[in-house]
């Protein structure tokens, strides 16, 4: 009776307390306000009203009731987790304990093994500049004690055969010549006399009489014929070269004129060519008198002997015996003293020995194979610096200036090639003193500095980031275990100690059967790639529709006939040159390029983006590209030859709705498809240099039916 008693004065407060809620504050309720506000809004009008006068005392008791629960639950929480709090402590010491020690075996690991990489780095690198700077010094003190020595057998024979200067020369020059050329590495090797105001007309009269069977000589010893010589150019004077070819030098104290030559002078031009009215051959030649006994080197400049007395051809075919070698790179002029006794370095210098040298001859095989990235800068006291990459036994020029990587600064190596003696070899101006500076760069680091620290890093880390993730899923297992333990327990206990209705009983197990239950899909997700648009045919299809556009077909008129005759390499310059053409201009004329099928090119307007005037626009663009095309026909016969400029477009333009899109797979492209399929009977025309239109392009609807248009009639159109 009593339970009867309880709902029915349950329904009535339901009642009574919605007839007593205010209409005005119903009334003010938004469409759009909160149900859980209104909700709420009734509760306490209920409560407020005439559940207090029909069931005070039911309420009373469940209000203890559930007072009762909530405090049995909280009571068996409370002891749960005091009894997890120690536990918990000791799993956060652990947890800690893992951390530090993953945090210093990861540390020590990369640490340990980038060290020794660095250390065979640096080992490695020690080793091989210092094998490059003992090389590239040994291959100066080449060069220098080579010349040294040819300078020597010069002297020597002069003095044996009483011979008096600058009037010598000496026999089988070529032979010895080539021999210190091999030795030393120089490109060429020049006998330079001093002549002195007073011996000049002698001089030219001794070099006039003796010139022809110097040259002759050197052929003969070179080559065994005369066949390369061109026994033209000689003057009786000395000469010295400008703009307009060689006129006389004019008059000075001392003349240091070329006269024996190796290679051999390929005609007589070069001889009595003033050396000493090059600026920096006469600065350097003047600091050699005063130093006396170094050889002296001028700043890099132009290859002036080169077109002289040795060929361009010569001179190049030298330069291709070496990998990305060129004449364009850096070369110096070495300047060595011949003296009138060889014993005697401060005897009278009597002439010079000019050699020529190619520094990226020069820094060849100073390093073995295998050993690659060091760069070598190359700089003098002249304010010059040149680059090049030393790849084992290959050098590369790689410009003008210091290129090397900044961050490897510390790695700096030193080497001086100015070898001398005089302590007033660096006060003396007029030459230039080289260096050398040697770097690592990220090609050699790399053959030592590997990802391997790292990845054993990553591996070390990753063990104690799996061992964290074990325990903390562990935790995570426990925790809820135990949630739902002291849960069960509150519930087990709520049921046995009190009576509670069955519609709360039911909730309780249905709470039970809920927990533990997983949505498989959300994991799914997790696990599942990202799918790529163009492969993924489940994802809906990339295409549209656009209902305004104007398409046109461009293809060339005898384009076959003339293709067939022709060289890929001149084809594909023809069509890179008008279709390059034709995409330039899209850009002015707003007009979209669809693709190109062999020759005929596709443009549409329109699309992606409505226009207004797409077929005015598509019309000016057909004219646009028709002009283009004569004017690139006509530029491009010279070229590709004959027929070139007869060439001539003939072009279909339809205006309707197209469908355009993807089509997804292998290779995907933007396609179009629909009422303009009538512009493939363009291939089918035989009327050049003219518009293809549908009839109606200016009128609605549109025509199927063709017509042939002048250019005269669209513009007028």
């Amino acid at each position: 009776r009593k339970r009867k008693f309880c709902i029915m004065t349950l329904s009535v407060a339901s009642k009574e307390g919605i007839q007593h809620l205010d209409t005005k504050s119903l009334d003010s309720f938004d469409d759009d306000e909160d149900p859980l506000h209104v909700r709420a809004d009734l509760d306490k009008s209920i409560k407020t009203s005439t559940w207090s006068k029909y069931s005070s005392k039911t309420s009373s008791e469940s209000d203890e009731s559930e007072s009762e629960k909530r405090d049995e639950v909280q009571e068996i929480r409370n002891r749960s987790r005091n009894e997890d709090r120690r536990v918990q402590l000791w799993r956060y010491a652990l947890l800690f304990l893992i951390l530090a020690i993953g945090a210093t075996v990861s540390g020590l690991t990369f640490h340990f093994l980038q060290e020794e990489e660095y250390k065979a780095f640096h080992l490695a690198y020690d080793q091989f500049s210092d094998a490059l700077a003992d090389a590239a010094i040994r291959q100066q003190e080449d060069v220098r004690e080579g010349v040294r020595t040819f300078a020597t057998v010069i002297s020597d024979y002069a003095a044996e055969t009483n011979k008096t200067w600058p009037f010598v020369d000496l026999p089988k020059f070529e032979a010895y010549a080539q021999h210190i050329l091999k030795i030393t590495g120089t490109e060429v090797s020049t006998l330079l006399p001093l002549v002195t105001r007073e011996n000049k007309e002698p001089y030219l009269n001794y070099t006039n009489t003796n010139y022809e069977r110097t040259i002759k000589e050197a052929h003969m010893i070179e080559t065994g014929n005369l066949d390369d010589l061109n026994p033209v150019g000689y003057r009786s004077f000395f000469t010295v070269g400008t703009a307009n070819g060689f006129v006389e030098d004019i008059d000075r104290e001392v003349y240091i004129p070329m006269w024996q030559f190796s290679p051999p002078m390929f005609t007589y031009g070069a001889v009595n060519w003033n050396a000493g009215s090059v600026p920096d051959y006469a600065n350097a030649i003047e600091a050699v008198k005063i130093l006396k006994y170094e050889p002296l080197a001028t700043k890099v400049r132009p290859y002036v002997t080169a077109g002289l007395s040795l060929s361009n051809e010569e001179h190049a075919k030298m330069h291709s015996e070496i990998e990305g070698s060129s004449t364009d790179f850096p070369h110096s002029f070495f300047f060595t003293p011949v003296h009138l006794e060889s014993e005697d370095p401060n005897s009278p210098i009597v002439a010079m020995i000019g050699s020529a040298l190619a520094w990226d001859f020069s820094l060849q095989k100073l390093l073995p194979d295998g050993v690659v990235g060091i760069h070598a800068i190359l700089k003098n006291s002249c304010n010059q610096s040149f680059t090049y990459e030393i790849n084992g036994p290959d050098a590369f020029f790689r410009g003008e200036g210091d290129m090397h990587q900044t961050k490897y600064n510390e790695y700096e190596r030193f080497v001086n090639l100015a070898l001398h003696t005089h302590p007033d070899f660096e006060a003396t101006p007029g030459h230039c003193r080289y260096s050398m500076h040697l770097y690592p760069d990220d090609y050699f680091a790399a053959l030592y500095l590997t990802p391997v620290p790292l990845l054993y890093t990553i591996c070390v880390a990753g063990s104690f980031a799996f061992m964290i993730a074990v325990f903390y899923v562990y935790n995570w297992f426990v925790h809820m275990r135990n949630e739902k333990l002291v849960a069960n327990a509150a519930r087990s206990n709520a049921v046995i100690t009190s009576l509670f209705p069955d519609n709360i009983r039911s909730k309780i197990i249905g709470e039970e059967s809920y927990d533990g239950k997983k949505n498989p899909r959300s994991f799914q997700e997790l696990l599942n790639p990202t799918c790529d648009p163009l492969n993924d045919l489940s994802r809906p299809p990339l295409a549209d529709y656009f209902a305004t556009t104007t398409v046109m077909f461009a293809d060339i008129c005898g384009f076959t006939a003339w293709s067939s005759v022709r060289e890929p390499s001149q084809v594909f310059t023809l069509l890179e040159s008008v279709y390059g053409e034709f995409d330039r201009l899209t850009k002015h004329s707003k007009v979209f390029k669809v693709e190109t099928v062999g020759d005929c090119y596709v443009a549409a307007t329109g699309i992606p983006t409505y226009q207004k005037d797409h077929a005015v626009l598509m019309v000016k663009y057909a004219h646009k590209i028709s002009r283009a095309m004569s004017h690139l026909t006509q530029t491009l016969e010279t070229r590709l030859g004959p027929d070139t400029a007869d060439l001539l477009l003939r072009i279909g333009i339809h205006s309707g709705p197209v469908t355009a899109g993807v089509i997804r797979g292998e290779k995907a492209r933007f396609q179009l498809f629909g009422t303009i399929g009538s512009l493939l009977a363009v291939g089918n025309m035989e009327i050049e240099g003219a518009v293809e239109v549908p009839a109606g392009i200016d009128e609605e609807p549109l025509e199927p039916q063709r017509r042939t248009v002048s250019w005269a009639d669209i513009v007028k159109r």
